[in-house]
């Protein structure tokens, strides 16, 4: 249960981990419950973290109350019918030793490979792929926009942006981790569920106090509508192009 939901999920997602099991006894079902509600808790925790000052702004308490809990029922559901899928492809394959073929589904790459063939296996395995460039861009945008306003950092650090200087930290303190077996990662899982609770108890601190915490030097932190959040997401287009 403890397991980190970035290394379940990439292992989930990755085909080439390991093969697929041709023995029955081997793990079948796929992800666990623990597994799938763990990464749920996690995905929710987030989105809500970033969506709901947002949506509350946008539609309103009740509206946006409205579509955070839709969005989590959705959720969960979803991740119930992935279960599903799983163990009833599994079971098939039990009952009817014929139908194995290339072995039993751990993957979701697999299972929609198993379910559509293989453009739809292919597919998925594109969109995982994207997924993780999402993440990654977010992170990135995440910390550039947020460690200025935090610690108050100046707008350039000898000619250099601060905007530059924080993408590079948080590029060379990521990079390690990128070089290790996501399983190995799974030992920083307390580490991710402190931090967790620590947003959380953050952002009910936030709405708390009606938006604005005071800072050391008594004025407020700068709004969302400074330019910050704006900059940030543009970040990483202009250094694309």
């Amino acid at each position: 249960f403890t397991r980190s939901p970035v290394a379940a999920r990439l292992e989930l997602g990755n085909a080439c981990a390991s093969p697929r099991p041709l023995e029955s006894e081997a793990p079948e079902d796929g992800p666990s419950w623990q597994d799938v509600s763990l990464s749920v808790a996690s995905i929710l925790v987030g989105a809500g973290l970033l969506g709901l000052p947002y949506a509350f702004q946008s539609a309103g308490a009740a509206a946006g109350a409205l579509v955070i809990l839709g969005a989590t029922a959705a959720t969960c559901y979803t991740a119930k019918c992935l279960v599903w899928t799983f163990r009833a492809l599994n079971e098939g394959k039990r009952n009817d030793p014929s139908t194995v073929g290339a072995g039993y589904v751990r993957t979701y790459d697999q299972m929609a490979e198993e379910i559509g063939g293989p453009l739809a296996g292919g597919l998925l395995r594109t969109a995982l792929l994207l997924e993780c460039l999402g993440a990654i861009v977010c992170f990135l945008v995440l910390h550039v926009s947020s460690w200025p306003v935090v610690f108050d950092l100046p707008l350039e650090v000898r000619s250099v942006l601060c905007e530059d200087v924080v993408a590079l930290v948080v590029c060379a303190a990521a990079l390690p981790t990128t070089l290790v077996r996501p399983r190995v990662l799974s030992a920083f899982a307390p580490v991710g569920l402190l931090a967790t609770l620590t947003l959380v108890a953050a952002a009910a601190a936030i709405f708390l106090l009606d938006g604005s915490i005071p800072r050391a030097d008594g004025e407020r932190c700068p709004p969302l509508g400074d330019g910050r959040a704006e900059r940030a997401v543009d970040y990483p287009m202009v250094r694309l192009e």
